[in-house]
């Protein structure tokens, strides 16, 4: 996957917030995107995955983020990244344990 064939796309209701949405996969939702914030910009992060930042500094519910920071959030927990710089933050979006089968397929 090119990354770079993907646009920005402003989200909806969130000023200074663009995302590259790189699709969700299997039935189990795994998905991937990339933000990037403006500077002061607020971004509220949801969903069970790991958030990357890749550049920029700020903070994430008043705890500092720079360069390779990571999130790892559980279903219902939200962390709130506040932009200093721009900055861009990579989402890898975990399944959820009770969408994916409890056997695997045949062979």
């Amino acid at each position: 996957m090119d990354t770079d064939n993907f646009p920005w796309v402003p989200v909806d209701d969130v000023p200074g917030v663009e995302e590259k949405f790189y699709g969700t996969f299997s039935s189990a939702r795994t998905r991937a995107a990339q933000y990037q914030l403006q500077r002061g910009a607020d971004f509220v992060a949801t969903g069970r995955g790991l958030y990357i930042a890749l550049s920029g500094t700020g903070s994430i519910s008043d705890e500092p983020y720079s360069e390779l920071t990571t999130l790892y959030l559980d279903q219902g927990e939200i962390g709130v990244f506040r932009a200093e710089t721009t900055s861009e933050i990579l989402l890898l979006g975990l399944p959820s344990a009770s969408r994916m089968a409890s056997e695997p397929p045949d062979a």
